[in-house]
């Protein structure tokens, strides 16, 4: 059995020799150099692969609320029975309301920091294919003066796992963005 990793799991190559010899002083061994041999066997960390992916409104009016829906699947072939963070940066020009998974999953928790403006989900294990849906309400900040133009915000979401044996294979699935227009009340823009 291979030993458990100490600390962060890295991929690692080891060598192991047998060896043969023999101890009659009378007989002699005329070929030495096929007395031992060598297997060198390379020792895996276990790999699951996370996938967050994010939709949401095109549009959203000043002073409405809109949402924003954030996927995250394992997709394999391990098992992450540690927890699994989600952490979704809202842009300026819209405020926070509210973040919940569906349906609900036991054991997961949500927090807002408006210092860093980050919505911060935990999921405490997600069995492979399994998948952990958010939901973040947020309302489109009103305009400062007259409305006469809108904004573009890009909102940016990503998912990473604590456990430190297990090590994800595909990097550039676990960082999602959605580009919303941030439109004047009355301006005609209908999302459809």
């Amino acid at each position: 059995t291979a030993d458990t990793a100490t600390g962060t799991c890295s991929d690692q190559v080891i060598t192991n020799t047998a060896t043969v010899s023999e101890n009659d002083p009378v007989i002699i061994d005329p070929v030495s150099t096929n007395n031992s041999s060598p297997k060198q066997t390379t020792l895996q960390c276990s790999t699951a692969d996370l996938k967050i992916e994010k939709t949401g409104a095109n549009t959203i009016v000043r002073g409405q609320n809109g949402e924003y829906t954030l996927t995250v699947t394992n997709l394999g072939p391990a098992v992450l029975n540690n927890v699994v963070s989600i952490d979704d940066t809202l842009p300026a020009g819209v405020t926070y309301v509210s973040s919940v998974f569906t349906p609900a999953i036991t054991g997961a928790t949500c927090a807002y920091t408006s210092a860093t403006r980050v919505v911060h989900c935990t999921v405490p294990s997600l069995a492979v294919n399994a998948t952990a849906t958010l939901k973040v309400t947020v309302t489109a900040d009103t305009a400062t003066g007259t409305c006469s133009t809108s904004q573009t915000v890009t909102n940016t979401a990503t998912v990473s796992e604590s456990d430190t044996l297990i090590t994800d294979p595909v990097s550039t699935n676990n960082t999602a963005t959605k580009t919303t227009s941030l439109t004047c009340p009355g301006s005609g823009v209908v999302d459809l």
